[in-house]
């Protein structure tokens, strides 16, 4: 599914980090490939103080880049997509 590359070709680049469930699939988490960006918790807290969990997920999207001629495939939130459109390094 990722393809490998060597470090240097594309910077800080992060792989995917997979996770094992109990069958022993590993599961890929909700982390930007790019910028690390994963899932945060908090609070939401109304008008009179009274707080109630919730996430922040972030909004990741996958694209595929090419690079040295090889298509590579990666999870990474709209921000950075943005800014890889603008700088169209990849």
């Amino acid at each position: 599914m990722f393809l490998r590359v060597n470090q240097t070709d594309i910077g800080d680049f992060n792989y995917p980090v997979l996770k094992y469930n109990k069958k022993g699939l590993g599961v890929l988490m909700r982390i930007c490939d790019i910028s690390g960006k994963k899932t945060m918790h908090g609070n939401n807290v109304s008008h009179s103080k009274k707080s109630t969990k919730r996430i922040w997920k972030p909004n990741l999207q996958t694209k595929v880049i090419t690079i040295d001629g090889e298509k590579v495939k990666i999870r990474a939130c709209a921000k950075y997509i943005k800014r890889m459109n603008k700088k169209a390094s990849f």
